[in-house]
């Protein structure tokens, strides 16, 4: 599998010098890039380049600081891998059918299960999870107040013990859009992970969590990836005539049916009834196509 490997002001360089001028803005910012090297690619990285530069759709996946990994809608059969270690960035596109359960797993650390995991799901107050000011003696103390759950000793305890630190993040990106998206976070186990509720994560009291084994949410990551990028290319047009075309078919059947209402009184109608009727099918049609010749806004969620 041939991969490109870039530091971060050659990859800023050679966005610039593909035209992408709001992607070598945000790295050279990134990265407090002053000056930028002459760019040297080769056509493995015109492609790579072209791919995130013209993506319709993009997943982001951060595992810790200064260490994260993207995976960019390129065809129908793969993927473009960004991943990036420090101001290291690696290439490579990605089959869906092959490598993908361990795609996440290298990036995730994450360990199969020795033995089945039982589903959990608990609530927990969310100090218990995020306060780290209070020494053994103290936590042990807190977690034995009348206010505190059995269920909820078990998992800081476990918390405690393992030492698991911020959640993973997951974030579907829409470039070039002003959208909605929704983020998942987990914490990873041995052979499990948390799920952290996103309905509870604005939550001021208390945080949802919901306990799986690690081959089932790889599956679950690989599926989504799937999904949400499959359907896109490396480049959507901005205008299509076709794309329009299909949209207002599908917009006439309201009409058909309202006009059909209409024609139930036309002997009422006055003389110029059917210019009127004309003029609305005109407008209607021009004003439903024609938007729908433009580049779809769509939203995914994962």
């Amino acid at each position: 599998m041939k991969k490109l490997t870039l530091s971060a002001s050659d990859f800023a360089s050679l966005l610039k010098e593909g035209g992408y001028g709001r992607q070598w803005k945000n790295v050279k910012k990134q990265y407090g890039l002053n000056e930028l090297p002459p760019a040297l690619g080769s056509d493995f990285s015109d492609r790579v380049i072209s791919c995130i530069g013209k993506s319709s759709m993009s997943i982001f996946y951060h595992a810790e600081e200064r260490r994260g990994m993207a995976l960019h809608a390129s065809s129908g059969k793969e993927a473009l891998v960004e991943w990036v270690e420090g101001d290291q960035y690696t290439f490579w596109f990605q089959p869906y059918h092959e490598g993908m359960e361990e795609l996440f797993k290298d990036f995730f650390a994450l360990q199969e299960e020795r033995e089945a995991v039982q589903v959990e799901e608990v609530k927990i107050q969310k100090w218990l999870i995020y306060e780290d000011s209070f020494e053994e003696d103290e936590w042990n103390e807190l977690l034995e107040e009348e206010g505190v759950s059995e269920e909820e000793r078990k998992t800081v305890r476990e918390f405690k013990e393992k030492g698991y630190g911020a959640p993973n993040v997951m974030t579907t990106i829409f470039p070039d859009r002003l959208t909605s998206y929704r983020e998942e976070a987990f914490i990873a186990g041995e052979g499990y992970v948390w799920l952290l509720d996103p309905e509870t994560v604005e939550d001021s009291f208390f945080l949802g969590l919901k306990k799986i084994g690690v081959a089932e949410y790889v599956e679950r990551l690989v599926l989504q990836a799937k999904e949400v990028l499959s359907p896109h290319t490396a480049e959507v047009k901005k205008f299509s005539i076709k794309r329009g075309m299909m949209f207002q078919l599908k917009g006439q059947i309201p009409l058909l049916v309202v006009v059909a209402i209409l024609c139930m009184n036309m002997q009422v109608w006055e003389a110029d009834g059917w210019l009127e009727i004309a003029v609305m099918v005109i407008f209607y049609g021009f004003f439903l196509g024609y938007p729908a010749c433009l580049r779809p806004r769509r939203l995914f969620y994962i």
